[in-house]
């Protein structure tokens, strides 16, 4: 049997896609990751500032950073579980912009507290990328798994530089108010992590999903359940089988609890995806 090398993929076609969600993964974290540094190194001072005579209280924003961050993870796991990774981690970007708002606003009221709040919702926000480096390894070979999540993780040590040099930066921005500067950059982090987040398909036309379609629904009749009623417009750069689905389950209503997918499915899915995407000619 002979393998066509015009139809056969690339050698190393499928490590190449799994480096490039990598590098996307990892870019998002050294900008969205930035706000964690950010909010420890100045939600002590900040605090500091905002309190009166009694200083003793200051670290409670840290506090309620780390709180936020332990509170959010099963949340954020469950999240991503029901609507999937991509729109879960956009859904942390847009928690964390929040937070930034919260403690950006509380900073010129003057409001300790509200700011401790605020830093506690940047914690639920940063609680999504923890989840970054074990999204790298859902479509990467065995062989690669362990450098994905290196490679996100080194997303983390840039992180590590741009949170404090923004709070350096931005600190004095609104002044007389001080610190708000700093957290207000909170916002334009998560937004561009948003946006790197969200432009997966666009940078990457070829990235697949599988199982997303109508014949997995019909498949799984008894775990297509009620919507929640609402009626978003069709996400871009879909598919004709998930522009298929998302059709259906608009007009009807209704979502498929995916995690319910029994195991024997999915094996046979992957193996019927593997062989459609290695094509071999007729044996000669």
């Amino acid at each position: 049997m002979n393998v066509n090398p015009s139809l056969s993929p690339k050698p190393g076609e499928g490590l190449a896609l799994a480096k490039r969600n990598a590098v996307i993964l990892a870019a998002a974290s050294s900008v969205i990751g930035a706000c964690a540094p950010l909010s420890v190194s100045l939600g002590a001072i900040a605090g500091d500032y905002l309190l009166e005579a009694d200083k003793s209280l200051a670290t409670a924003p840290v506090t309620g950073y780390t709180a936020g961050v332990a509170i959010g993870a099963l949340p954020a796991a469950w999240l991503m579980r029901m609507i999937g990774r991509r729109y879960g981690f956009i859904g942390g970007a847009v928690i964390t912009a929040i937070g930034g708002l919260v403690a950006t606003a509380a900073l010129f009221e003057l409001h300790f507290w509200l700011f401790a709040f605020g830093l506690l919702i940047v914690g639920l926000g940063g609680s999504f990328v923890q989840q970054y480096r074990f999204a790298a390894t859902d479509s990467a070979p065995e062989s690669f798994k362990a450098q994905a999540i290196s490679w996100v993780l080194i997303g983390g040590v840039f992180a590590a530089v741009i949170g404090p040099q923004t709070a350096i930066l931005m600190k004095d921005f609104f002044a007389p108010v001080q610190f708000a500067g700093a957290f207000a950059a909170i916002l334009f982090l998560a937004t561009i992590g948003g946006l790197i987040l969200s432009r997966l398909r666009n940078l990457f036309p070829h990235v697949e999903s599988i199982m997303m379609d109508r014949d997995t629904m019909a498949h799984h009749e008894r775990y297509v359940v009620e919507g929640n009623g609402s009626t978003p417009a069709a996400p871009a750069n879909l598919t004709a089988a998930e522009a298929d689905a998302f059709a259906f389950c608009s007009q009807d209503n209704c979502r498929l609890e995916q995690e319910k997918i029994g195991q024997p499915f999915v094996d046979r899915t992957m193996a019927e995806w593997i062989a459609t995407s290695v094509r071999l000619a007729p044996t000669s």
